[in-house]
């Protein structure tokens, strides 16, 4: 009985290890936010998305911010003007 309770704790400890050591995958982000074509940041409008492929993260967050930004322009409570466009502020 004591050897079943040394084996079962030395199997919990055994996948505790394993799973302590193996490294998640690392994903890669993106981030948009909204400018204007004279320079600075308008708004509090953003997109923010993490995929596999920096590729994908980055349209996922392009559109997330678009969508966001189409919203606001139909919202008569924003005065968001016309020459606001999202452009990438940071990735990895």
């Amino acid at each position: 009985m004591k050897s079943l309770i040394i084996a079962a704790g030395a199997a919990v400890i055994g996948l505790t290890m394993l799973t302590s050591t193996s490294t998640p995958a690392s994903a890669a982000y993106c981030f948009y936010k909204t400018f204007k074509h004279e320079g600075g940041q308008i708004g509090h409008i953003q997109g923010y998305a993490h995929a596999f492929k920096l590729k994908n993260a980055c349209k996922r967050a392009r559109r997330e911010c678009n969508r966001r930004l189409e919203r606001a322009y139909r919202n008569p409570n924003k005065h968001i003007p016309r020459g606001v466009t999202c452009q990438r502020t940071g990735h990895s």
